[in-house]
């Protein structure tokens, strides 16, 4: 009966706690999202991780691939608040301050005058 009673109460706190099942479907749906992307279905993949991102607010890689979409569709500039959000989420992961450089070091090559070559 013992064993009864303690399983009960691990699924009743499965069921009442949001994050579990919030995260593991943010996850599953940036998974998603990467594949979409890696088969050149952009918008459908930018879509998949909003709803990664409604999911599980506080999950970065959801932000972290929505940027890097948005940065090989050369929307470079809209990635970076979800950059920052990425930063602020998880500072100690490299990626979202290793694209944000990139895209700043981009738009700066972008504005070079044309009197100067590399």
């Amino acid at each position: 009966m013992k064993t009864f009673a303690k399983l009960l109460l691990a699924i009743l706190g499965l069921l009442f706690s949001p994050n579990a099942f919030s995260q593991d479907n943010a996850k599953s749906l940036v998974a998603r999202g990467v594949a979409l992307n890696d088969s050149g279905k952009y918008a459908e993949a930018l879509v998949t991780y909003k709803l990664a991102m409604k999911a599980d607010p506080n999950y970065s890689n959801a932000y972290y691939e929505y940027a890097y979409t948005l940065f090989v569709t050369r929307k470079e500039n809209d990635a970076i608040p979800y950059l920052e959000k990425v930063i602020k989420l998880d500072p100690a992961a490299g990626g979202g301050f290793d694209m944000l450089g990139s895209i700043y070091d981009d738009e700066k090559s972008r504005k070079r005058p044309s009197n100067i070559t590399c």
